[in-house]
């Protein structure tokens, strides 16, 4: 998007608008340089989501052997 543009409703687990105030340079990597990155991070995302699902069904007593 440009500079200044507002994004349309953004309906994602939660109801987001994006607004873009600045653009900086960068490099667009190719798939076989992000995969890597991208790997790390959907992993740790997802660990971390898990744990906390983990919690809150220990908190509710849903769950008695996690």
């Amino acid at each position: 998007m440009p500079v200044g543009r507002i994004s349309n409703i953004i309906d994602y687990a939660g109801i987001y608008i994006l607004k873009v105030e600045d653009k900086q340079g960068g490099t667009t990597k190719s798939l076989a340089e992000a995969r890597p990155i991208l790997k790390k991070n959907c992993c740790r995302g997802s660990a971390a989501n898990q744990e906390r699902w983990i919690a809150s069904l220990r908190e509710k007593g849903l769950h008695q052997d996690l």
